[in-house]
C-alpha cells in the first residue's frame, strides 16, 4: 500500500519516502475515492435486497472496508518512521538477546510467516473469484462489473495486509518472550544453577531483564500504531457476520434462487475478516501468557536461591507493572473479546431479525 525502501544501516534515522512510494500512495488513495464515489455515492447497483437494513448495512460495510483503505495507505504513509523504530527495536533486543546465548529459529518464522500469506492471499482470490461468479450471472455490464471487483479487492487486500503486520509484529513480539524464559530456566530453574555463586549470574538477569523492558516497549508501540485500528476491523468483522446470519435467515423465507449465492457470499466476507480476528486474538493471549509465564519463573527463581534474589527481586517487581497486554485501550486483544464478539453478534442478529421481518414476508 505504501512501499518504501527500508535503509542497509540498522541505526541510520533517516527513512524518506521515494518518489515511487508517493505515486502509488496517491493512486491507491486516488482509486479508493473513486470507488466509493461510484459504490455509495452514485448507487451503480440499485438496490442489492429487498430489505431496507440489509441494504443500507451492506454499502455501510463495503464503504467502511473502502475508507479502512484510505486511512491504512495514509497512515502507512505517515507511520514509515514509526515503523523502522520498532525494526530498529527489535534488532537491539536480539542483540541483547544474543549476548547471554539467546538463539532464535528466524527460518521458522520466516517461513510462518511466508505460509500466513500465502493462505490470507489464497481466501482473497477465492472472494474476488466468487464476485466474478456471481457478478457473471446477473445482468451487469463488464464496466459495472470490473468497479464492482475493483471495490472488493481494494476493501479486503488492505485489511489483509494490515492486519497480517499486526500479526507478525505479535509473533515476534511471542518468540522473544518464550525465549527469555526458556533462558532464565535453564540458568536459574536446573539443579546446577543452586550450586552457582552469588553474582555469579547477575549479568544475565540484568541483560534478560532488559530486553523484557525493551520488549514490553515494543508491544506499547504496536498497541499506538496497530491495535487501535485494528479495533475498526473487528467491528467490520461483527457487522458482516450479522449480514450473514440476517442473509441465511432470509434465503430460508425467500425461496427465489436469485438469492441462493447472496448468503454465501457474506459467509464468505465475514470468514475473511473473523479469520484475521481469531488469529490475532490467539497470538495476543499468547503474548500475555508468555508475560505471566514469566513471573511465575522468576519467584522460582527467587525461591531456589534465597540467600542472593536481589537483581531477581527487581526483575520481579518490574513484571508487576510491565505485564505485556495487546490492548487498543478499550479492551484487551484475548479470548474474553472473542466471547464478547460472539455475544454481540447473536444480539444484534436477533434484532435485525425482528425489525426486518416484514420485508422478509412482502
Amino acid at each position: 500500500m505504501c512501499p518504501y525502501k527500508l535503509p542497509q544501516d540498522i541505526t541510520s534515522e533517516h527513512l524518506p519516502l521515494s518518489p515511487l512510494g508517493l505515486l502509488n500512495t496517491v493512486t491507491f488513495i486516488a482509486l479508493s475515492c473513486t470507488v466509493v464515489y461510484l459504490n455509495v455515492i452514485v448507487d451503480i447497483y440499485g438496490e442489492l435486497s429487498s430489505s431496507s437494513i440489509l441494504n443500507f448495512i451492506s454499502r455501510g460495510v463495503l464503504m467502511g472496508g473502502l475508507v479502512f483503505t484510505i486511512l491504512f495507505t495514509f497512515v502507512s504513509s505517515l507511520m514509515r518512521k514509526s515503523n523502522w523504530e520498532m525494526v530498529r527495536l527489535l534488532h537491539r533486543i536480539d542483540t541483547r538477546l544474543s549476548s547471554v546465548g539467546v538463539q532464535f529459529n528466524y527460518k521458522r518464522q520466516f517461513y510462518m510467516a511466508i505460509a500466513y500469506t500465502i493462505l490470507w492471499v489464497t481466501f482473497v482470490f477465492l472472494l474476488i473469484g466468487y464476485h466474478c461468479f456471481y457478478s457473471s450471472l446477473g445482468t451487469m455490464n463488464y464496466v459495472k462489473m470490473c468497479i464492482h471487483i475493483t471495490s472488493h479487492y481494494v476493501a479486503v487486500t488492505a485489511y489483509g495486509a494490515f492486519m497480517s503486520h499486526f500479526f507478525y509484529m505479535l509473533v515476534a513480539i511471542y518468540s522473544r518472550f518464550a525465549a527469555i524464559n526458556i533462558n532464565f530456566s535453564r540458568h536459574f530453574l536446573t539443579k546446577s544453577a543452586k550450586e552457582r555463586t552469588p553474582g555469579q549470574d547477575d549479568g544475565e538477569v540484568k541483560e534478560l531483564r532488559i530486553a523484557h523492558d525493551e520488549l514490553n516497549d515494543l508491544l506499547d508501540c504496536v498497541n499506538s500504531f496497530l491495535s487501535i485500528v485494528a479495533m475498526a476491523g473487528i467491528t467490520l468483522s461483527i457487522f458482516l457476520w450479522v449480514l450473514s446470519c440476517s442473509s441465511m435467515y432470509k434465503r430460508n423465507v425467500d425461496d427465489r434462487e436469485s438469492l441462493l449465492l447472496s448468503p454465501i457470499g457474506y459467509v464468505l466476507w465475514s470468514s475473511y475478516f473473523a479469520f484475521f480476528v481469531v488469529t490475532v486474538i490467539v497470538m495476543a493471549s499468547r503474548v500475555t501468557s508468555e508475560g505471566r509465564r514469566t513471573a511465575v519463573l522468576i519467584h522460582k527463581g527467587m525461591n531456589l536461591h534465597p540467600n542472593h534474589p536481589d537483581l531477581q527481586e527487581i526483575f520481579s517487581m518490574q513484571l508487576q507493572s510491565r505485564e505485556p497486554v495487546a490492548s487498543c485501550g478499550l479492551f484487551t486483544y484475548d479470548y474474553t473479546l472473542l466471547y464478547s464478539v460472539l455475544g454481540s453478534i447473536s444480539i444484534y442478529t436477533t434484532i435485525f431479525i425482528q425489525f426486518d421481518s416484514f420485508n422478509y414476508k412482502a
